[in-house]
């Protein structure tokens, strides 16, 4: 196990045969010769000013300009590296080829000025081990990768200083206590890659992971929901039912009897044929009459549906409110009673459907609540400088503390071997009301009632909802 373990962290090229993975590690190599470049802009214009200021050595200013110079042209290098197109795909490579030059820039310059300061020769380690770590904290590399570019340091380092001092005559040469730390640092930094490298990798997988569970849940949320509106449609489709039942009826029996009558009124005596007359406009009327309830019936289905219309209306809110208070009647039992009292409302811009689903939704759950019994559900709307309020109660069975807290969180209830989904309405209704910048607010019991009975419902809806016309 410990061995897996500690391959995972030294050898972990095989987390790039995700492609997400290596996209993500690609850009941010890309962003790394970025950071790299800032900082060695920054640091060699720091180091020059500071040196200025501490050690001014003007025998040496020409060469810590030249210097400096370099390193600004190596800085620029890797910006302009980071803005092109195909870099991310190289990023790595061109980023171990920077910080090697900047190495070996440094180290070859530091060794010219110990011809002039033999001091400087001391900065060598401290200089490569800037580049090393920065490298490591900017670029996404790999532990071989990181003590591959430590070594190649090392390896620059023997053969700048053996070369100046023999062409040269300057400097000490290569020195064993220099290899050695070099060469400690090039584990030291394969070990912190590592390290970072795999971090990155499970912040990666932590990130996917939520996203795959985010996507669960909203599909969860979307069944549930779709759940919910299957049972509304199927108490809809009832309640239309029974309420085109009576109209249906009485139209059917008006076009049969005046086909009875016109086939009778051709063979009747004329002292008939105004009785007939008369019989038949009756009928007309009780036609018209049937017709015309069938249509208020189909209109207010289809401001429901919102059929054929745009998604987003300018509607009054009351006869939403009426549409759904209609559609509960038809179902209900002999002992509840709707009352409305409807203020005068301005036109608001929303999605009616889903209002009206919100509406019939809570209406639905009021006549649950006073259940098998008698009761009274009252709906009202006002408008204020605020915005409009919908106002549902009832004088049923009042909610508990804790259903009030959690009423509107989504949740599945288990039973046996069976799960069922719960709240996966009123989590919606919320939705929605929340989608057009409103709220839905619970008062359980109702306030001043003797009983301590009943509940509270309201909605409320800005003037301006947050919607945005298409």
């Amino acid at each position: 196990m410990w061995l897996r373990r500690w391959q995972a962290y030294l050898f972990p090229g095989a987390a790039e045969a995700d492609d997400g993975f290596r996209r993500q590690i690609q850009r941010l190599g890309a962003t790394g010769l970025q950071v790299a470049g800032g900082v060695t802009i920054g640091t060699t214009l720091f180091l020059t000013v500071g040196r200025f200021f501490v050690q001014p050595e003007p025998e040496t200013l020409r060469l810590r300009l030249i210097e400096a110079a370099v390193m600004f042209a190596l800085g620029s290098l890797n910006f302009l590296f980071a803005s092109w197109p195909n870099t991310a795909r190289r990023a790595r490579t061109i980023a171990v080829c920077s910080s090697l030059v900047t190495a070996s820039t440094l180290i070859l310059f530091s060794l010219l000025i110990t011809g002039v300061a033999p001091s400087y020769e001391d900065f060598i380690p401290s200089l490569v081990t800037l580049v090393l770590l920065v490298s490591v904290a900017a670029y996404p590399l790999r532990p071989a990768q990181s003590f591959a570019m430590g070594l190649a340091m090392c390896v620059i380092y023997t053969v700048e200083t053996s070369i100046i001092h023999r062409t040269l005559y300057l400097g000490s040469g290569p020195l064993r206590t220099n290899l050695l730390f070099i060469m400690m640092l090039s584990v030291l930094a394969a070990g912190l890659s590592g390290l970072l490298y795999r971090q990155r990798y499970l912040t990666y997988v932590s990130y996917e992971r939520s996203l795959q569970a985010a996507e669960e849940l909203r599909e969860a949320q979307t069944r549930a929901v779709m759940a919910e509106q299957s049972i509304t449609i199927a108490k809809i489709a009832a309640a239309l039912s029974h309420e085109m039942n009576n109209p249906l009826g009485a139209l059917k029996s008006s076009v049969d009897t005046l086909l009875l009558l016109t086939a009778r009124q051709a063979t009747a005596p004329p002292e008939d044929h105004c009785r007939l007359v008369r019989l038949q406009s009756d009928l007309r009327k009780a036609a018209q009459e049937s017709i015309d309830r069938l249509s208020r019936i189909v209109t207010r289905m289809q401001r429901f549906a919102n059929l054929d219309q745009a998604e987003i209306q300018e509607v009054d809110l009351n006869q939403l409110v009426e549409d759904a208070v209609a559609l509960t009647r038809a179902n209900l039992s002999s002992g509840i009673t709707i009352e409305t009292k409807l203020s005068a409302l301005p036109r608001l811009e929303c999605k009616p459907s889903q209002l009206s689903s919100v509406f019939l939704g809570i209406i639905t759950h009021s006549v649950r609540a006073i259940g098998e019994g008698s009761g009274l559900i009252h709906a009202c709307s006002e408008a204020s400088s605020h915005g409009i309020d919908v106002v549902i109660d009832h004088d049923g069975t009042p909610l508990r503390d804790e259903q009030i807290n959690s009423l509107f969180d989504p949740g599945f209830q288990v039973t046996g071997d069976r799960i069922a989904a719960g709240n996966w309405g009123m989590f919606g209704f919320r939705r929605m009301v929340r989608e057009h910048g409103g709220d839905i607010t619970v008062e359980s019991p109702l306030p001043g009632n003797e009983k301590r009975q009943g509940t509270r419902f309201r909605i409320h809806l800005p003037l301006r909802t947050a919607l945005i016309s298409a």
